[in-house]
């Protein structure tokens, strides 16, 4: 009988235990983001603080108009609000597919010809634009087999290629066309 209290006991604090590692991990934030998301506030505050200043400045306009008594011209000095235009803050979008561009675009650079039986990991990084393009999730083997060759002749009579299997620059580049669309 003792024994099962210390068991019922341990999976308890185990459970426990596990709740408060489990609740840690997925509310804390890294101190990158932590830092990021205060800088946005920051920056949010000063944002309004100063459209809030810009409201309270009036726009002063001259106007001179002709005295008929004396020739001389009479001042008057008008003050209108300002109208103030925001302007959206544009940011760059962020390609989902950015790390696979930078991968295609380094077989670029490198000169990389991709025939039948090849291997390696620029087979690999074929065969995650292949899952991509094809929307599934087949298996990244790093062999450049009959089944990614069909798959890449498929994509290369789409975009009006050679369609003969032999992955080159042309291609490349039409892959990389492709994900930034």
């Amino acid at each position: 009988m003792e024994t099962f209290k210390s068991v019922i006991f341990s999976i308890l604090i185990l459970t426990i235990f596990g709740a408060v590692v489990f609740w840690s991990v997925t509310t804390l934030q890294s101190g990158s983001g932590f830092l990021a998301d205060q800088k946005i506030k920051q920056l949010q505050t000063e944002n309004d603080n100063l459209k809030k200043e810009l409201k309270n400045i009036p726009l002063i306009q001259t106007i001179t108009e002709p005295n008929q008594d004396n020739n001389l011209p009479i001042v008057k000095v008008v003050t209108t609000p300002t109208v103030t235009e925001t302007k959206p803050v544009v940011t760059p979008a962020v390609n989902k597919n950015q790390s696979l561009i930078n991968e295609i675009q380094n077989l670029i650079n490198k000169k990389i010809v991709i025939k039948l039986k090849a291997t390696g990991t620029s087979v690999g990084t074929l065969q995650k634009f292949l899952n991509v393009y094809n929307n599934t999730i087949n298996r990244i083997d790093n062999d450049y087999g009959k089944t990614s060759q069909s798959l890449m002749i498929t994509f290369q009579k789409a975009q009006n290629l050679t369609a003969n299997g032999e992955v080159n620059v042309d291609t490349f580049n039409k892959m990389i066309d492709w994900l930034n669309k």
